[in-house]
């Protein structure tokens, strides 16, 4: 009533009154409130999505190696499976994917396999999305992980590691990479 009188005085009344600005705050809270769960949920599907693509990335990068050179690294056949970090094996698997100088003895032709979309900032090893680039000491669950067929019979027996989440003892590939989420699920080349 008080503004239709003050429209009738002449003095038109400007602005909201603090009543419909707090309703307006409390819908739009509501609203967010209610995205938040969708917003993790989207962000933890892209996470998951990002690190399918990359262990994809990294068998066909291992695959092309192969094409290449007709061999798997010289370390390979000792180590038959291993973290791909640096640092091990003496040549890091990422440099010689990545062409670099310091792995010429195992990628004479310095080809590019694989570009890696992160690295942890201490070490240098290529980590899964899910990791802290900046942490001086990543948590397992933060590497790639690959396994090659050292025997070429294109058959993988299943590590330890990806018991329970395998149905087969044997994967009948070339080479796997994989991977673990926040909450330990693998996420593998071969799913």
């Amino acid at each position: 009533m008080r503004s239709i009188e003050r429209e009738r005085n002449g003095n038109a009344m400007l602005g909201f009154t603090l009543m419909e600005l707090l309703i307006v705050i409390a819908i739009i809270a509501v609203l967010a409130g209610l995205m938040m769960p969708a917003y993790s949920w989207i962000k933890r599907r892209g996470r998951t999505v990002q690190a399918k693509t990359e262990v994809e990335h990294l068998e066909t990068a291992w695959k092309s190696y192969f094409a290449e050179y007709k061999r798997w690294p010289k370390d390979v056949e000792e180590a038959r499976e291993y973290r791909i970090q640096n640092g091990m094996m003496g040549v890091p698997l990422m440099l010689i994917l990545q062409g670099h100088e310091d792995a010429r003895t195992d990628n004479p032709r310095k080809w590019k396999f694989m570009e890696f979309s992160m690295l942890n900032k201490s070490t240098g090893d290529p980590v899964n999305p899910w990791a802290d680039p900046d942490s001086n000491a990543p948590d397992e669950r933060d590497y790639y992980y690959v396994k090659f067929d050292t025997d070429f019979d294109n058959n993988i027996r299943v590590p330890d590691a990806l018991r329970g989440s395998v149905e087969d003892e044997n994967l009948s590939r070339s080479v796997i990479v994989w991977t673990e989420d926040d909450k330990g699920n693998i996420i593998g080349s071969w799913q």
